[in-house]
């Protein structure tokens, strides 16, 4: 039987429908997005920052039939606040996955499972194991994954140069290949994070290797340290390597991509990276790049910076109304911990060795420079120091740049602990969580209401991976909104800002832009979509035909004041840098405002913001 069934736009596509969070069943409307007839006991998975694990998805879905997992994953750079928001919120899945690090940024006790009382945490080496003072254990590992300084091994042998064993020695060979004309070690400080990551690095070689330092780890998460000794000898170090020029104001405007390239081309020797960027160097090139550890200042035993990804269970399992679904959950984590499902995360490119008790170490010859490291368990996890981002994130920034002094920024760090700080700046309220759909919605609204046209556009990312052109697939939650939460929402890569665009469109192209729908970069370049990712739209009501062909997807269209679309009459648009093509439009425009700026003025005129209409509707059939 086939039924016609009319839904708003929160019902994107069949692969989005599947999200799901806080517990409702999948029959229900959830997080904006219907589920008709799809099956109760499916799993989602979300996912940080990583690509998607389909070796993982495939073997899990083959060995429990009963078992669709769906894959909810976010691609940007803000992937801590990202995190911390879903956390706050309550918005978890049934299956959360999270960074090495960001674990301990957040109580998880009222949003995720105690899983201490089922058996495969038993499956896991003891240090592997994330376990509170109180035996309770919210997250089990997947694969280790292990940052570590990455170098041209062929470029060495041709230059004779030696692999440091010290980080005095780390420090000679640096100007040792500077000199040489070839930059000895850069870091990708154009991502805004990475000033303060690389601080936190050096904080974990030199403290975090010591009992020492873990204890005044602890009690600075706790709320209970007192010492700056720790930040302050860092930021020396951080000091003594701008002084060397390892760190140089130049590599300010760095990206991760742009130092592949410099990598590719035999114009960078060594920087610090994980198993994913080797093994892309090690393919795509004939030069062989290899690990070896990093070093604190005072211990030369080589240590590695322990990553990888964390998996834990939504609270509201616990539910009885939710117990099939539980089942399969913990099924889903039970096969983490088996040797079969650690390789296949492996396979995904999410970690280098199993965690789980009796694994060994591959024999894959890129180990090497690190494997009596990892037989010896020297790996740390980075500190993640969240009450001073605020003000390490910006203030290293600057003090690269020369604009800042130590005292001044241990000052401000002195403040934040002893509680002299007060929180984020709020910009407005959001009356009530926004879903995928709503927060596009709001975007496109902005653009229309501030730059003054007729119509926005808004591609919606979707589950799976799906991110459209300047589409992030984030949400606005209830509560304060902070200059992190425009940003969040607003753009994916922290280094690229994304610019409104306005131009004049026929209406007969508006509607050939709307008929053919998003799509990514990768689409783009391909020339094909994967299937149809409809436009959420303000100034206009639409309704789509899901599953028609190009040219057929239009079933209604409208101006919002319901007067027909003409043909011939130009209409204004408002767009992302990016999403239209020049040959699309006619007279186009890069307004000079960024997407954030918008968001920013609106938000703040109106004090609070709360989910409004959406405009586009969806007809799909339903097989019973």
């Amino acid at each position: 039987m086939k039924l016609g069934n009319y839904l708003c736009i929160s019902a994107l596509v069949l692969t989005v429908l599947t999200l799901s969070s806080c517990g409702k069943k999948h029959n229900e409307e959830i997080d904006g997005f219907a589920a008709p007839g799809t099956e109760n006991d499916r799993v989602t998975v979300t996912l940080y920052g990583i690509q998607p694990l389909l070796h993982f998805e495939e073997a899990v879905e083959n060995k429990f039939p009963n078992i669709d997992l769906v894959q909810y994953l976010y691609t940007g750079d803000y992937a801590e606040c990202e995190f911390t928001a879903r956390i706050k919120s309550g918005d978890t899945c049934d299956i959360m996955m999270a960074k090495a690090g960001r674990i301990a940024l957040l109580d998880t006790t009222e949003s995720l499972m105690d899983l201490s009382t089922m058996s495969f945490p038993a499956n896991y080496t003891k240090n592997a194991l994330p376990q509170n003072e109180r035996g309770e254990i919210y997250f089990v590992p997947g694969p280790l994954s292990f940052n570590a300084y990455i170098y041209n091994k062929t470029l060495f042998e041709e230059h004779g140069w030696e692999v440091p064993e010290s980080f005095e020695e780390y420090l000679a060979l640096c100007r040792q290949i500077d000199d040489s004309g070839i930059r000895g070690c850069e870091f990708p400080l154009g991502h805004a994070n990475m000033p303060m990551y690389v601080f936190c690095v050096r904080l974990a070689m030199d403290y975090m290797t010591t009992v020492e330092g873990q204890t005044w780890y602890e009690d600075f998460l706790a709320g209970r340290a007192s010492s700056q000794e720790p930040l302050e000898d860092t930021l020396d170090v951080y000091s003594r390597m701008m002084d060397e020029g390892i760190i140089r104001v130049e590599d300010l405007s760095l990206s991760s991509e742009e130092r592949l390239e410099l990598l590719r081309n035999r114009q960078l020797a060594m920087t610090t990276a994980e198993i994913n960027t080797i093994k892309a160097l090690n393919e795509e090139g004939t030069d062989e790049f290899a690990f070896y550890p990093q070093y604190g200042v005072a211990d030369n035993q080589g240590w590695l910076l322990s990553l990888g990804y964390y998996f834990g269970a939504g609270k509201y399992l616990e539910q009885p109304e939710n117990m099939a679904k539980r089942e399969a959950v913990m099924d889903i984590l039970e096969f983490i911990s088996t040797d079969e499902g650690q390789n296949l995360l492996i396979e995904d490119n999410i970690g280098m060795v199993s965690t789980v008790k009796g694994a060994v170490i591959p024999a894959d010859k890129v180990f090497d420079g690190i494997r009596r490291a990892v037989m010896q368990g020297n790996y740390v996890m980075r500190p993640v120091l969240g009450s001073l981002i605020p003000v390490l994130q910006p203030e290293l920034t600057s003090y690269i740049r020369g604009d800042i002094s130590k005292k001044e920024i241990m000052q401000h760090c002195r403040e934040v602990m002893e509680g002299k700080v007060k929180e984020e700046v709020s910009i407005g309220i959001a009356a009530e969580n926004f879903d995928i759909l709503e927060t596009a919605q709001l975007k496109a609204d902005t653009m229309r209401e501030v730059l003054g046209t007729d119509v926005a556009l808004m591609g919606v990312s979707e589950a799976g991976g799906f991110d459209p052109v300047q589409g992030v697939l984030s949400k606005l939650y209830a509560g304060t909104i902070g200059e992190q939460d425009v940003k969040r929402i607003a753009q994916r890569n922290d280094t690229v800002p994304v610019y409104c665009w306005t131009a004049q469109v026929k209406g007969e192209k508006l509607l050939e832009i709307l008929d053919y729908g998003a799509y990514s970069e990768k689409e783009r370049e391909a020339e094909e979509t994967e299937h149809f990712h409809p436009y959420a739209v303000a100034g206009m009501k639409v309704r789509y035909e899901r599953n028609a062909r190009i040219g057929a997807r239009i079933a209604e269209a409208a101006m919002v004041d319901g007067s027909a679309i003409e043909p011939d009459k130009s209409y204004s648009v408002a767009y992302l840098e990016g999403v239209l093509e020049p040959e699309q439009v006619s007279e186009p425009k890069r307004t000079g405002r960024l997407l954030t700026e918008v968001l920013t003025e609106k938000i703040k005129a109106e004090g609070c913001v709360k989910p409004g209409s959406v405009s586009i509707y969806y007809t799909f059939d339903i097989k019973e």
